[in-house]
């Protein structure tokens, strides 16, 4: 039955798009609505206390559906939704594609996240230079 069935439907398996990692932004085509998606959702789960009582994972779900209500998603880019914030709530965030591809091994992810830290701490760094001159010259 299920043979008559990829026959009736045309449909070819094909390995390589079966093995292949499908990122966000393939499934999102639209990356500014996707970065903005993503913001809001961070920022609404960031200041929403959560309610005494309710299931995390159900509060996150509820949250995410709240911020995408209005916007016509296909099943596709909102499970991707789902995905990039489950990776930043995880703490993996742009790293967990990586961790999913077999082709990159533990090392070149320890690497690529060290530097990402390095580059983070610099960057913080710089901010708090910033900000302590920026007090400096509006205090004159």
């Amino acid at each position: 039955m299920s043979s008559s069935l990829l026959k009736s439907f045309n449909f070819n398996k094909d390995k390589e798009l079966v093995n292949s990692v499908l990122t966000d932004y393939d499934a999102f085509p639209d990356k500014k609505l996707l970065d903005k998606l993503r913001k809001i959702i961070i920022e609404r789960l960031v200041d929403t206390e959560i309610p005494e009582g309710v299931n995390l994972n159900e509060f996150i779900d509820d949250e995410i559906d709240k911020c995408l209500e209005g916007y016509d998603l296909t099943n596709v880019e909102r499970n991707h939704i789902y995905n990039l914030i489950e990776d930043e709530i995880s703490g993996n965030g742009p790293l967990s594609e990586l961790l999913k591809d077999d082709n990159i091994s533990l090392e070149e992810i320890k690497y690529i996240s060290d530097k990402l830290e390095t580059k983070v701490n610099e960057i913080e760094d710089l901010t708090k230079i910033a900000t302590t001159t920026i007090s400096e010259i509006t205090h004159y």
